[in-house]
């Protein structure tokens, strides 16, 4: 009883509300804020705690006529439209989003990656018939069930990732009147709770000991260096060094007012160490010129002039963002030895016994494939001419490695083209 006064204490003493209106609440659950229903799938805030409590009814006789009358109007609407078109009246709200940042600002890079989880969405079939090609009506626990199940080799987080793409896309296309609610989705897709993700990424490695980080160091270029100060000073990831701007240092050039771009209202004063700073000063005097007059105030750019963080477009139309940093980390973690380096397995296609590298020696598969190209080229039409003596070029530089030599014979032996034999 005393948890309960404490929580709701702004609630009147029981013996002091009418009967009538006792039973009239029956319905509303007191929440620190006032009073709620659930109606439709969805909590619903009645009104405030301040409101009469006599009231409250009335309150919530007024919402439930404007709820009811959306969904009617919803319902009228065909309901036959398919994934393909829904996802594209998405994509186009996105697109919005990010130009206009209404009626929330959003990353191109996120919503890069909203569409990159639809489309997958969408080329999932069943029974040889696609997400994309079905109707929204169509959804339910049963194809969900059949794509979680094709998810189930993803990371937790992942997975997770994925379930709120989707339920923001069909609450999307709820508001939208596309449907009158959003589908059952049943009880395999959903998120994996957070205590699975959070016992997964206290397994992982992401912590370098002392020794770790001095063989990183020793094998760090310039810019690397630059870095690794950075990230140890005030602890920045990726994105924050790569969006670092030179307006952000103080007149010393010792302190850093870096705002977290999440949140940006709490201040993040960050102190440079000295021996940073002394790596911060040897990359800037080698800093490439930006390629774009708009990188200009950037601190970091790519020996091209590029931003380190860029999203480019793939064939598809979709953006993906390509990340300069991780692409210079993992070599520099093999250099100092800290990950193992790529490794294939190489099998001869005629024994099929394993070969320590590409280019070893197995069973004489190089020499005997050059003698059967040999045999080809000497019977081979003038037209095929050209692609023997290519073949018998690729055998020889399987066989010792020099390419040189390969080249030089391919090209002693050539014919000539149509137009210089004419």
């Amino acid at each position: 009883m005393k948890v309960y006064e404490a929580k709701y204490s702004w609630m009147p003493a029981p013996s002091k509300v009418p009967q009538k209106v006792k039973k009239a609440l029956l319905p509303f659950t007191p929440m620190k804020w006032g009073w709620a229903i659930w109606y439709h799938g969805k909590t619903r805030s009645v009104c405030g705690k301040t409101v009469e409590l006599a009231e409250v009814a009335d309150r919530w006789a007024e919402m439930k006529a404007v709820l009811d009358s959306q969904v009617a109007g919803a319902s009228k609407m065909p309901d036959r439209r398919t994934l393909r078109e829904a996802l594209s009246a998405y994509f186009t709200w996105l697109d919005y989003r990010v130009k206009t940042g209404k009626p929330a600002p959003l990353a191109a890079v996120t919503a890069e990656g909203y569409k990159l989880i639809l489309l997958a969405l969408g080329k999932f079939e069943i029974d040889g018939r696609k997400f994309a090609d079905m109707p929204l009506a169509d959804f339910g626990p049963e194809p969900f069930k059949r794509y979680a199940e094709h998810l189930s080799h993803r990371a937790p987080s992942s997975l997770s990732r994925i379930v709120a793409s989707t339920h923001s896309f069909f609450n999307y296309c709820r508001d939208e009147g596309y449907i009158a609610s959003p589908p059952n989705y049943g009880r395999y897709f959903v998120r994996a709770p957070i205590g699975q993700i959070r016992d997964r990424r206290i397994g992982q490695q992401k912590a370098w000991e002392p020794k770790d980080l001095r063989l990183i160091v020793q094998h760090a270029g310039v810019q690397e260096k630059a870095w690794i100060g950075l990230a140890l000073c005030g602890a920045m990831d990726n994105a924050d060094i790569s969006h670092l701007t030179f307006e952000l240092f103080d007149q010393t050039g010792m302190i850093l007012d870096y705002r977290r771009r999440k949140t940006g209202l709490m201040p993040r004063l960050i102190p440079i160490h000295p021996m940073a700073r002394q790596w911060l000063d040897a990359y800037l005097e080698v800093r490439p010129q930006p390629a774009d007059p708009a990188s200009k105030d950037l601190v970091f750019l790519t020996p091209t002039g590029l931003p380190l963080q860029r999203l480019l477009k793939a064939k598809t139309g979709i953006g993906y963002q390509a990340d300069y940093i991780k692409d210079c980390w993992d070599p520099l973690l093999r250099r100092a030895g800290l990950r193992r380096k790529v490794t294939f397995k190489w099998v001869c296609r005629v024994c099929g016994k394993v070969r320590p590298t590409q280019r070893a020696k197995c069973c004489g598969q190089p020499k005997d494939a050059q003698v059967i190209f040999e045999r080809a080229y000497a019977l081979a039409k003038p037209e095929d001419i050209k692609g023997a003596s290519e073949s018998i070029a690729r055998c020889m530089k399987a066989e010792d490695g020099t390419v040189g030599r390969a080249n030089a014979w391919a090209a002693s032996i050539r014919p000539p083209t149509t137009e210089k034999a004419k």
